[in-house]
């Protein structure tokens, strides 16, 4: 399939305007921005923020549509969504704030309606699909997208939690400790036997 050879229109890349995105006006859209995480209060909730934080800090997303093109098939329409960020997790682990990179990129194909979607065959080859509103939540699209990419069990990556220094060190140092060094010692503290009896001769 080859894309139809349409411009794009440039998507209007607030929160506002995000909520409410025509996907059946029969255009192709393109945008992207910066979003901070006081835009998605279902996500805010699940990280560890300062109230700075909320402003400071967000999502850098990239929206496209377009449509796939075919001879004797229906046309095919598609969106796609990028985000970039760091999202502040509390690791299991070590109990520490790190932060969990946000790397997304998914396609979805376009279906005219929900009940389209509803009726779409689920399985592990089955693609990716949203029904074309003319209503269409971009914003909730990209919260729900972050909110899938936070593992369930968030932990730094092996070696890179805050006591893994302490543990090493730790370890190091009964490493060049003697194996029997405990034995060793408690050798030294019990009476020689052939020193006793050299005694006794002694004071014969």
């Amino acid at each position: 399939m080859n894309r139809k050879q349409i411009s794009p229109t440039p998507l209007n890349s607030t929160a506002n305007a995000l909520q409410s995105v025509d996907l059946n006006a029969g255009i192709s859209y393109e945008g992207h921005g910066f979003l901070p995480f006081s835009e998605f209060p279902r996500l805010a909730e699940e990280l560890m923020l300062e109230p700075a934080d909320l402003k400071n800090k967000g999502i850098n997303w990239a929206l496209e549509t377009w449509t796939q093109v075919k001879e004797g098939v229906p046309d095919q329409h598609w969106l796609k969504v990028t985000l970039k960020g760091q999202l502040p997790v509390m690791c299991q682990r070590c109990v520490t704030v790190y932060e969990e990179p946000l790397d997304v990129e998914v396609e979805f194909l376009l279906l005219p309606t929900e009940e389209d979607v509803d009726a779409y065959p689920l399985d592990e080859d089955s693609l990716d699909v949203l029904a074309m509103d003319s209503q269409f939540n971009v914003l909730a699209l990209i919260e729900d997208e972050a909110l899938l990419s936070l593992p369930l069990m968030p932990k730094h990556e092996e070696g890179k939690c805050a006591n893994d220094d302490e543990n090493t060190s730790k370890s190091q140092q009964n490493s060049l400790k003697s194996p029997n060094s405990d034995e060793s010692g408690e050798l030294d503290k019990k009476p020689n036997p052939f020193l006793a009896l050299k005694n006794l001769k002694l004071n014969k």
